[in-house]
């Protein structure tokens, strides 16, 4: 089962699989979406309660942001994760 949402991605080369690998892929996915929604970085950061530093980072896939801050993104893009078991 798929991290996130099949309707949000937009190009089928970040997708691997049904699992996105690692925040790099989160990032891309990202801000694919913002671009897609015509959102600045500065105004997905004031959607979103965070910054504009924020988002870049999140965009460039920075490994160690802020859950909480990353779920405030994605729910402001209707973007979504799902954590299954790994069975």
């Amino acid at each position: 089962m798929p991290f996130f949402d099949l309707n949000a991605i937009i190009n089928v080369n970040y997708y691997r699989g049904g699992i996105f690998m690692n925040s790099k892929d989160i990032g891309l996915i990202i801000k694919r979406k913002r671009k897609e929604l015509n959102l600045t970085q500065e105004y997905l950061a004031l959607l979103s309660n965070t910054g504009t530093r924020f988002i870049i980072d999140l965009e460039k896939g920075k490994p160690t942001l802020q859950l909480e801050k990353v779920l405030s993104v994605l729910s402001v893009l209707k973007l979504k994760i799902e954590v299954t078991d790994n069975d």
